[in-house]
């Protein structure tokens, strides 16, 4: 969804949301274009398009799943990329919490709070959003009670190597770098 402010100059607060809460803020100068985006987790974000030298992170979590060297990753409805399972805190959820929750909206398992571990920070360009809009991607491992299968929010789950990297996100494949480089996937 793309609406226009014609000719007008506006200052305002850009704020990515997940549901009613505001993610980040900041004062930007807009000109005519506000646009309306997707998250991989199925919410609406809205972003206003910034001056160049403003920038605008997305501030995610994901899990890193590895079996027999391939990296589980799942794709939303009406995406064509794929991402790491996870998603983005809601106000006042610790990244344990927030990372509980929604690989478990997204794969129907829960994970095991005590054996949940840090797998890295990644950073790079956001999928379908514009230039200088940036995702950055805490990740963690952990152990899982449940059978996966994916939810409603999940249009399909898959296994990769590191030979299919294209069909990845670009903050992804920084991720399937990391692994291969460490001997983890093929």
């Amino acid at each position: 969804m793309i609406r226009s402010i014609a000719h007008e100059r506006v200052r305002t607060n850009v704020s990515i949301r997940t549901g009613l809460e505001c993610r980040k803020r900041a004062e930007l100068r807009a000109c005519s274009v506000f646009r309306a985006i997707e998250s991989h987790c199925a919410t609406l974000a809205t972003i206003t398009i910034r001056e160049a030298d403003t920038p605008v992170t997305i501030d995610k979590l994901a899990w890193v799943h590895v079996v027999e060297r391939k990296l589980l990753v799942v794709r939303s409805h009406a995406r064509q990329m794929l991402y790491l399972p996870g998603g983005k805190r809601d106000a006042g959820e610790s990244d344990q919490q927030a990372l509980i929750r929604e690989i478990r909206e997204e794969l129907s398992i829960e994970l095991k709070p005590a054996s949940i571990l840090p797998a890295g920070v990644f950073c790079a360009q956001a999928d379908a959003m514009p230039d200088g809009v940036d995702v950055r991607m805490t990740c963690y491992r952990s152990d899982f009670d449940g059978r996966l299968q994916i939810a409603h929010e999940i249009a399909e789950m898959r296994w990769l190597d590191s030979t299919d990297r294209t069909q990845f996100s670009a903050v992804g494949r920084q991720v399937l770098d990391q692994l291969v480089e460490q001997g983890v996937i093929d």
